[in-house]
C-alpha cells in the first residue's frame, strides 16, 4: 500500500510540475519585480498570518508562495535545521537557520540570487505553491509571499529588491499559547546547556546571547524568538516605507483596518472581503474555533498558559526591553 501511494504522489507531482509550475516560471522568466507586483509579508508563526494571506488572496489575479524559508521543524536551539523537510533545496544549500538573518548592508550574490528568483517565481517546489490552489498560477500577475521565518532578513529584502511590504504582529503571549498547542512545540527539546550554534550572519543571536543561555523552557526559546524577530524586523522598520498590521486591530476594527491596508497597497479593496472576518484560516486549530465564533481570540491566550509560563515569558520580554504589549492585551501603537 505504501508503495502506491508513493507511485501516486510521484505520478500527481510530476503532472502538476509539468501543468503548473514549468509553464508558470517560464511565463515570469522576464518578470520585473516593482511595488505594484509584489507584495512581502513578514510575520511570526501563529500570528495571524494565514488568516491576513487568505484575505489578501482575495486581490484579483494573485497567487501566494507559501512559507518559502521554512526548514522542518526545531528539535533544539543548538543545532542548525534537518532539511530532510523544506520547500526549497536552496534554501538548504545555503545552510539556513530555522530564522535565518541577512545584514541589510550583505552583499552576498548567492543569497541575492536565491531571493530574486524566488520573488520572480522561478523557483521549482510544489510545495511553495499548492496550499492556496496551485492552479491560480494560471492567471497569477501579482505575488504575495508569507515570510513567517524571513523577518531577520526583512530589512535586507527591503533595501535590495522592489516589494511591498507589510510586517503583522500579534500579542507575544497569544503567539507562544497557540505555539505551545500546536506541533510547532512537539519536537523541541531544551538542553540543559543552551549555546548559539555556528550559522552565517549568527551575529544577531550572539548579540543576546546571555538571554539566549539562560533559556530552560519551551515558552522562553520561542519568546526570545519573538521578541529578536520584533528588535531585528518591526523595529528596524518602523517609520520606513512599510505597513505595520496589528492583529489585535484587525480583529477590533476589521473594516477600517481592510481600508487602510488597500488604501497603503494602493489597490481597490476586494469584493468579498468583508465576509471573510469571522470565517477561520485553514491553519485554525480546533481549540480556536469556539474563540472566533465568540470573538474571543484577544484573551483566548490567557486560560492555556499557566502562571510559571506567563512569568517565563514576561522575564524574557523584559530582558529585551520591549514594552509595546506592556498592558498584556493590546499594543501601545505609540513606540512604532
Amino acid at each position: 500500500m505504501k508503495l502506491i501511494r508513493r507511485y501516486v504522489s510521484k505520478v500527481s507531482d510530476r503532472y502538476y510540475l509539468h501543468r503548473y509550475i514549468f509553464p508558470f516560471n517560464k511565463k515570469n522568466s522576464n518578470r520585473q519585480t516593482n511595488f505594484q507586483n509584489t507584495i512581502a509579508l513578514f510575520s511570526f508563526p501563529r500570528s495571524g498570518s494565514t488568516w491576513f494571506s487568505e484575505l489578501l488572496l482575495t486581490i484579483p489575479n494573485s497567487c501566494l508562495f507559501d512559507e518559502p524559508l521554512q526548514r522542518n521543524f526545531i528539535e533544539s536551539p543548538n543545532v542548525l535545521p534537518d532539511f530532510s523537510r523544506r520547500k526549497l533545496k536552496e534554501v538548504a544549500e545555503a545552510n539556513f537557520y530555522f530564522f535565518q538573518p541577512i545584514p541589510e548592508d550583505s552583499e552576498d550574490p548567492g543569497l541575492r540570487m536565491m531571493m530574486k528568483r524566488l520573488l520572480k517565481g522561478q523557483l521549482v517546489s510544489i510545495g511553495l505553491y499548492n496550499d492556496y490552489g496551485i492552479q491560480r498560477l494560471n492567471s497569477a500577475e501579482i505575488f504575495l509571499i508569507k515570510f513567517n521565518y524571513g523577518m531577520l532578513l526583512s530589512s535586507w529584502v527591503i533595501k535590495n529588491f522592489q516589494v511591498t511590504s507589510l510586517f503583522l504582529i500579534r500579542n507575544p503571549y497569544a503567539c507562544i499559547a497557540s505555539i505551545l498547542q500546536h506541533k510547532l512545540s512537539q519536537k523541541l527539546t531544551i538542553p540543559n546547556e543552551v549555546k548559539v550554534p555556528a550559522f552565517r550572519y549568527n551575529d544577531v543571536y550572539l548579540r543576546y546571547e546571555s538571554i539566549y543561555r539562560s533559556i530552560k523552557t519551551t515558552e522562553e526559546y520561542y519568546t526570545f524568538l519573538w521578541c529578536l524577530n520584533y528588535k531585528e524586523g518591526i523595529e528596524k522598520n518602523k517609520g520606513g516605507s512599510s505597513l505595520i498590521v496589528f492583529y489585535e486591530d484587525l480583529l477590533l476594527n476589521y473594516e477600517e483596518e481592510i481600508s487602510r491596508i488597500f488604501d497603503y497597497l494602493k489597490k481597490p479593496i476586494p469584493s468579498g472581503i468583508f465576509d471573510l472576518q469571522l470565517k477561520p484560516s485553514s491553519s485554525t486549530y480546533d481549540h480556536s474555533l469556539k474563540s472566533i465564533a465568540g470573538q474571543n481570540q484577544l484573551e483566548a491566550w490567557k486560560k492555556h498558559l499557566t502562571s510559571h509560563q506567563k512569568d517565563n515569558i514576561g522575564r524574557i520580554i523584559k530582558e529585551f526591553g520591549i514594552t509595546l504589549y506592556e498592558d498584556g492585551l493590546l499594543p501601545n501603537k505609540a513606540l512604532i
